[in-house]
């Protein structure tokens, strides 16, 4: 009869720290339950803010030439060298000075 105690006291301390853990592991669950409704009600939020609406990009001057170049039928290389050309002629000094202050004789 002793022994048929003994083994009913270690199934009852085994039933009693697994009721522990059990409590433990719901207690976390609960926790984890709660950061989610958290994080729920956070992403909700998000999605209510507006949006910032990009503007569109416009094109560079560079890139509407090269754009035109090839329309008209040139390839890629060619209207870059088309491009840098016209770049070249566009930065260099005109024959007249700027400015000028002296008036002409006529």
């Amino acid at each position: 009869m002793g022994k048929g105690v003994d083994q009913v006291l270690a199934l009852l301390k085994g039933i009693s720290a697994d009721t522990k853990s059990t409590a433990k592991a719901t207690a976390k669950m609960a926790k984890i339950e709660r950061q989610i409704t958290e994080l729920q009600k956070q992403v909700a939020e998000a999605a209510k803010a507006p949006k910032r609406v990009k503007k569109p990009r416009k094109l560079s001057e560079m890139n509407l030439y090269v754009k035109d170049q090839i329309k008209s039928g040139k390839s890629f290389s060619e209207a870059i060298q088309a491009w840098k050309s016209f770049k070249e002629s566009k930065a260099a000094p005109s024959t007249e000075p700027i400015g000028s202050t002296e008036t002409p004789t006529p």
